[in-house]
């Protein structure tokens, strides 16, 4: 079946920390067709994770961010140049229940207009602190296909 750009269509990737309180980096391939000019319209962002377990404390956090590079370096930072989407939630032991903070980023984003991309991989980073078990970060990303000139394609690979 051949692909339309009308047709919405995802992608999942997945990390774990290599260790407990380890930052994390997965490369996910994106279909972009460097010969054809084919790039990805990212229309929305879904995190999954940051499941807390037993023996938290105030202030334990989890951080998961779907970047432009391979070298992340703070995975959460809704500052870095290089973050798509990110999500920051730290723990507060305060209140019973204990509650999650969203700190920084989203669980979904959603933009509109897409977000136009042409490099070939985004990579899944994750951090926590305070775990005593390495967390997983799942992210699903929804696109659509589009052919573009030569200048677009060029201008968002060097974006």
């Amino acid at each position: 079946m051949a692909r339309s750009k009308d047709t919405m269509e995802y992608i999942r990737g997945t990390v774990t920390e290599s260790a407990a309180g380890a930052a994390t980096v997965a490369e996910i391939d994106m279909p972009v067709r460097f010969d054809a000019n084919l790039a990805v319209l990212i229309h929305k962002i879904v995190f999954r994770g940051g499941y807390f377990d037993a023996g938290h404390a105030q202030g334990d956090y989890f951080r998961c961010a779907l970047h432009k590079i391979g070298s992340v370096q703070n995975p959460g930072d809704i500052n870095d140049e290089y973050v798509i989407a990110c999500l920051h939630q730290t723990l507060s032991v305060d209140a019973t229940p204990n509650i999650i903070i969203l700190e920084e980023g989203l669980m979904e984003w959603t933009f509109d207009p897409p977000l136009l991309y042409a490099k070939d991989n985004v990579y899944l980073a994750v951090l926590s602190a305070g775990q005593a078990s390495a967390l997983t970060a799942h992210v699903l990303i929804m696109y659509t296909l589009e052919k573009v000139t030569d200048d677009v394609f060029i201008d968002a690979l060097t974006d």
